[in-house]
């Protein structure tokens, strides 16, 4: 299911920029660190620069965690993995360095005539390793386009601190509500402690944001009322504009939780033009809080959109991502939603290995209660979460929205691992309920809980979800039953079986931790239950000249593989027929000249 590499090999530099999203995993080193996972979206912000190194460009953000972890021990781990078309996942870890803005190794990379508006630093990253997987198991969407409100967010706070650095100030001043202040605020250190951002903090070079053409920029519906150019998204430093056409809406429920009536109601009357979809979003939101609106006369043609903002900012105290000591009932209700999370976890070890895995299929995440999750682990190509948790119990599962209003949530917590056939397991998964290829039970004890924003993170429309990964292991739980109904005797399993697979794939991570330990020698019997053509099973278009039945989530690879789009095995299998028939010809051609 998957290969390793000392480099990146062309394929997959190719693939690599093909892609609209990345993330990026790093931990502390002590035991209580707290593991981070980020999406990186906006298209331009990566680059590869040769086979073993890449960087990207690091917009500003809620934290500094990436930041901060690079600064101790230089782990970092990047993965990409396809939302669209064929599944892939590639894995690059390295070891990374920061550049902040207004360093010469910063400015090397990111000249001020292509920097984006909110760029702090530069993450240089010399890969030693690579690996790759299939993917089967991360459900398909459709790319729609980048949000542009990090972007325009951003040049907001940079206009501030231009105009601050015209005036005549003191030495040593800075713009409180401008972007250094923000990174003062909010970038100088990691949850834990750790050092952030350090020089960007105090230089006085001027902010040059560019913003990027409209190529891939994520436009709205237009409502229907409204005149199209009104609802064309463009990529202009217009915050106003971008963040309602969007329809992202946060923005706004956050001021209308903190901002005096006549502000909010001034909001929504002064944004009549740019928006009805917009309006009736904050009619809905007004009505809903039960918020009686004042007559429209009472409104100020001096309030504005930005004076909002501002107020909020200085005044609320607003942030851009918020803290609990448990999950809260709305953000369970929204996680329900997801259809796809990453994981992380990491050694203690300064050499080992960061580990991030996207983890799909509906109803496997479970919430057992405000402090408690846990999911159904399917087998994979690794074990790195189980052998980390076995090591130091840390974790952290994320959540950012691909459909939607912008969100990013991550659990951090302490992970417990139950394998298949122990009592633990059985009593969170029944035998009838237990999918193809489940291997443990990872639960988490969560104490921290933390929002952000989720700006940068595109736009997606789900498709569904893929079911090789599912049919793939149904096979090797068939082989498993048939070769254990005819071998009693104890020790014996059959190699080309799921136990055959983990005891070969899944004993051990790349770091030598002792990984899967009871379920490769138990003898339960296999029992994976094929969800029948349930809601959200990812179902390819018809071919016109061949008549193809819906596929079911049945236990046939053949159907399943091909009928999904996922075309990799049988052109292997074509390749090397046509390969057999050249030469065979080549050879009778030759043995044919060799009797003249």
């Amino acid at each position: 299911m998957g290969k390793t590499y000392d480099h990146i090999p062309e394929k997959s530099i190719k693939w690599i920029r093909e892609q609209e999203v990345f993330w990026v995993a790093t931990a502390p080193l002590s035991a209580n660190g707290h593991i981070n996972i980020s999406p990186k979206g906006l298209r331009g912000s990566f680059y590869v620069e040769g086979p073993n190194k890449v960087w990207y460009n690091d917009m500003t953000g809620s934290g500094c965690e990436t930041i901060a972890h690079i600064r101790e021990n230089g782990r970092i781990t990047i993965l990409f993995n396809a939302l669209k078309g064929a599944p892939e996942i590639v894995r690059l870890h390295g070891t990374g360095v920061v550049h902040e803005f207004g360093t010469v190794e910063y400015d090397a990379r990111v000249p001020a005539s292509k920097r984006m508006p909110g760029s702090r630093s530069v993450i240089v990253v010399d890969v030693h390793r690579v690996g790759t997987s299939c993917g089967f198991g991360v459900p398909v969407y459709d790319f729609v386009g980048h949000r542009t409100t990090l972007l325009n967010m951003s040049i907001q706070y940079e206009n501030k601190d231009n105009v601050f650095e015209s005036q005549s100030h003191e030495d040593g001043a800075l713009c409180e509500s401008g972007l250094r202040g923000y990174w003062r605020a909010e970038n100088s250190a990691s949850i834990d402690g750790l050092p952030g951002l350090g020089s960007a903090l105090d230089t006085h070079t001027p902010f040059v944001g560019v913003m990027p053409g409209p190529e891939g920029a994520f436009r709205s519906r237009p409502a229907k009322s409204s005149h199209a150019h009104d609802q064309s998204l463009s990529l202009a430093s217009t915050s106003e504009k971008d963040m309602f056409a969007n329809g992202n809406f946060k923005l706004l429920y956050g001021l209308h939780c903190h901002l005096p009536r006549h502000d909010i109601f001034a909001l929504v009357e002064n944004s009549r033009h740019r928006s009805d979809s917009f309006r009736e979003s904050a009619d809905k939101i007004i009505k809903d809080t039960n918020r009686k609106r004042i007559p429209s006369e009472a409104v100020t043609t001096t309030t504005t959109i930005s004076h909002c903002l501002s107020k909020l900012r200085t005044t609320y105290g607003y942030t851009m991502g918020k803290t609990y000591d448990h999950i809260p009932d709305k953000i369970i209700h929204w996680m329900k939603k997801q259809e796809v999370f990453w994981v992380a976890t990491a050694p203690l070890s300064g050499d080992g290995h960061v580990n991030l895995s996207p983890k799909g299929l509906r109803g496997t995440f479970h919430v057992e209660g405000p402090n408690k999750v846990w999911y159904e682990d399917l087998s994979g190509t690794g074990c790195e979460t189980i052998a980390h948790i076995r090591e130091n119990g840390r974790i952290t599962v994320m959540f950012n929205a691909l459909e939607g209003a912008p969100e990013i949530l991550r659990l951090y917590g302490r992970g417990f691992v139950h394998e298949f056939g122990t009592a633990e397991y059985d009593a969170r998964i029944h035998a009838s309920k237990r999918l193809p290829g489940s291997r443990a039970v990872i639960v988490v004890d969560v104490h921290r809980v933390g929002t952000t924003c989720g700006f940068g993170v595109p736009v997606y429309s789900f498709v569904g979800h893929r079911t090789s990964l599912l049919t793939w292991s149904g096979q090797l739980e068939k082989k498993d039953n048939m070769f254990q109904s005819q071998n009693q005797e104890n020790g014996v399993l059959c190699e080309s079986g799921l136990r055959g697979y983990w005891r070969a794939e899944n004993k051990a991570s790349i770091d030598g931790l002792p990984g899967l330990e009871s379920a490769p020698d138990t003898r339960v019997p296999l029992i994976g239950v094929m969800p029948g053509p349930i809601e959200g099973a990812f179902r390819p278009q018809k071919s016109k000249s061949i008549h193809v039945q819906s596929p079911t989530l049945t236990c046939t690879p053949e159907k399943n593989i091909s009928a999904e789009g996922n075309i990799k095995l049988l052109y292997g299998v074509v390749v090397g027929l046509l390969a057999t028939f050249i030469l065979r010809d080549i050879f009778a051609a030759a043995k044919g000249s060799l009797k003249m």
